[in-house]
């Protein structure tokens, strides 16, 4: 180290060391951007039209679409299996007096009020717990 490097701060110290290749950079920077702004490159890309990008969007999720489809295959195949009653056998099925509706109903409710409301012969908390005096505490401790 130099005399003159003792009072520089460790960030003069190296932009003086890497001060050469500050051309080599700018140069490599122009590079890259000609590259990019290059009119037949560009252009290319965005006159490609709608179904080469539709394409490569559907291929970037291929196995997204494969699982999806195949999960609503199996949705479909399942409904298909189960051969639904037409509504009128269902109705007949399930035909119902009015006084049965009426009695479920009130069951139904009766049990939702059990549910809810507390016992009526419930016990009344005791309003203040007082602790015991400390002298009347028993120890279960002997003492050797």
């Amino acid at each position: 180290m130099k005399k003159n490097d003792i009072m520089k701060t460790p960030r003069e110290i190296l932009l003086k060391h890497h001060q050469a290749i500050g051309p080599k950079l700018d140069a490599a920077r122009q590079a890259a951007l000609s590259s990019l702004a290059d009119p037949g490159r560009g252009s290319a890309q965005e006159s490609a039209g709608f179904w080469p990008a539709a394409r490569a969007l559907v291929l970037s999720m291929r196995w997204h679409l494969a699982g999806m489809s195949a999960a609503w295959l199996l949705v479909v195949i399942l409904n298909h299996q189960q051969s639904p009653l037409p509504a009128a056998a269902l109705a007949k099925e399930n035909s119902s007096t009015p006084r049965q509706l009426l009695l479920a109903l009130r069951e139904n409710r009766r049990q939702l009020l059990e549910l809810i409301e507390p016992p009526a012969t419930e016990a009344p908390a005791p309003s203040t717990i007082v602790p015991p005096r400390r002298s009347e505490i028993v120890s279960s401790n002997a003492v050797v």
